[in-house]
């Protein structure tokens, strides 16, 4: 295994056993480059406890970000890594967190607590690889497995269950049965953990890559983390529909959000705020669903229509998620580019001619609306003094 470690993880972990206190990168950032994508974070277990790992890292700003669980943070221009004492679990009262940890010396006692075999894996630039779970080898066969007995790795931590999911969608991997069989019966676990990390969970397994593995048999979990989804996860035809539909939509939150939510809009606001979704999604959301039923054709009156309603961004993302067809979207994108008359604010007249021509109050508003019909239907051009010819007539009124 032929893994390049950044210049401040040597660092950190040579100052460790240099100490005498063996270290490993350990978990995502091993996974990573075994499925040959370049880790984004870098963690690092050793023996050493936080006290040790002080004594032994003098030169570094450690912050006590987990040190009651054995957890120091390293931060090396300006970038962060977690170190953590290698350790065992003690009960999970709260089906979340251990009440206690104990230390241990050996690396495999550490491995063993973690959840999945493909995070459950070390390495060591002079020993390689270290995988007492065939983590390498569910990694070759594109499994989700747990670490053990999977009954009681999602028993221990409830958020495990969509663990299991969201790594199976963002890895394209399949959930391996009994691991499948153990997230769906503790499902109703999902009930111990809180709304922000099972939005967190759930918006990651949703802009995966392959988000159909996640969610496609997996409705009974997804209608106990989010119980507003219950209508689509009770109806397996609904439920295909719904998968289909985020599988096809555009990577954001909020349209990937929009095509699970699609099929029961009443349900989408309750269901975001009870998650407490950030403000700026759910009302993209919620826009874009109150509008699914607006017309979406190439004519060029229609298009114009929406812009006005959405926005250039929002009308992308409706052609999106409504399937409108590539001609709807070409056609979009040509008029985008003329820069387009589809707001008040677009034209060329404003509300100070208006005035000057004696109307007042509530008539201006709708006079510039009227304007702005006129142009989208093409009845005018959007010239100055176009728009001012027909003030003169009934359309002033």
């Amino acid at each position: 295994m032929d893994f390049v470690l950044p210049t401040a993880v040597l660092s950190l972990m040579d100052g460790l056993e240099l100490a005498g206190y063996p270290a490993y990168v350990v978990g995502g950032c091993v996974r990573d480059r075994l499925m040959g994508r370049a880790p984004h974070d870098f963690d690092i277990c050793t023996v050493a406890a936080p006290h040790q790992m002080r004594a032994s890292l003098p030169g570094f700003r450690l912050l006590s970000t987990g040190e009651a669980h054995g957890t120091l943070t390293a931060v090396v221009a300006g970038a962060s890594y977690e170190i953590t004492t290698f350790r065992i679990d003690g009960e999970y009262a709260d089906h979340r967190r251990p009440d206690s940890v104990r230390y241990v010396s050996e690396l495999g006692q550490d491995l063993a607590r973690r959840d999945f075999t493909i995070n459950a894996m070390a390495y060591h630039p002079c020993q390689g690889l270290v995988d007492p779970f065939g983590g390498r080898e569910d990694i070759a066969q594109r499994l989700v497995r747990c670490v053990g007995d999977p009954a009681a790795r999602f028993e221990e931590d409830a958020l495990r269950v969509l663990r299991a999911l969201r790594f199976a969608a963002t890895c394209d991997f399949a959930v391996e049965p009994a691991t499948a069989s153990a997230a769906l019966a503790a499902c109703h676990t999902l009930a111990y953990v809180a709304r922000e990390r099972i939005l967190t969970e759930l918006t990651k397994l949703l802009r995966a890559s392959a988000p159909h593995r996640g969610l496609r048999d997996f409705a009974p979990v997804l209608a106990a983390a989010a119980p507003g989804l219950a209508p689509l996860a009770e109806n397996k035809e609904r439920w295909a529909q719904a998968v289909r539909r985020v599988c096809a939509a555009p990577d954001s939150a909020a349209e990937r959000w929009t095509a699970l939510l699609w099929d029961i809009p009443d349900a989408a606001c309750d269901l975001l705020r009870e998650l407490r979704s950030d403000n700026a999604t759910r009302q993209r959301v919620e826009a874009l669903l109150a509008a699914k039923e607006l017309s979406l054709t190439p004519e060029r009156a229609v298009l114009l229509r929406a812009l006005h309603r959405l926005g250039p961004q929002a009308t992308r993302q409706l052609v999106a998620l409504r399937q409108a067809g590539a001609p709807t979207l070409a056609a979009l994108e040509a008029l985008l580019n003329e820069n387009p008359c589809y707001s008040v604010a677009h034209l060329a007249v404003k509300g100070a001619d208006l005035l000057a021509l004696g109307l007042r109050g509530p008539e201006v508003g709708r006079t510039l609306e009227a304007l702005l019909d006129a142009v989208i239907e093409g009845r005018v051009e959007n010239r100055r003094e176009a728009l001012l010819h027909i003030l003169q007539g009934p359309c002033a009124h």
